[in-house]
């Protein structure tokens, strides 16, 4: 039995550019054909007006996020009302967007 293979994209930092970051993976998208997910391993959000902005549009469900997608938890104290109260364990944000948690630094295991 032959198992399938996920095609996956990852990104590094976004810094709360969300709009213009999800426009650039569309772009990826159209170029690279279709995605099973993309993981965004960097900081996410960014503490300005603007990122607040934008990300109204994502959770009020005017701006989509174009494909499944998982980020880490917040990267700073000011990132974290963008979670919305999340825990530990992460879980939803909006559509298509889930955080996957956070992890201690004391939790990660012996380093190589």
């Amino acid at each position: 039995r032959q198992q399938q293979k996920m095609k996956i994209l990852i990104s590094g930092d976004v810094e709360g550019n969300i709009k213009a970051f999800f426009g650039k993976v569309q772009g990826v998208l159209g170029k690279s054909g279709p995605f099973d997910m993309l993981l965004c391993v960097g900081s996410f959000f960014a503490n300005t007006a603007a990122c607040r902005e934008e990300w109204a549009r994502y959770v009020d469900g005017k701006e989509q996020v174009p494909l499944a997608t998982f980020i880490l938890g917040p990267t700073s104290s000011e990132q974290v009302p963008f979670y919305g109260g999340l825990g530990l364990d992460g879980g939803e944000l909006c559509p298509n967007l889930t955080c996957v948690g956070t992890v201690k630094g004391d939790n990660l295991g012996p380093t190589l």
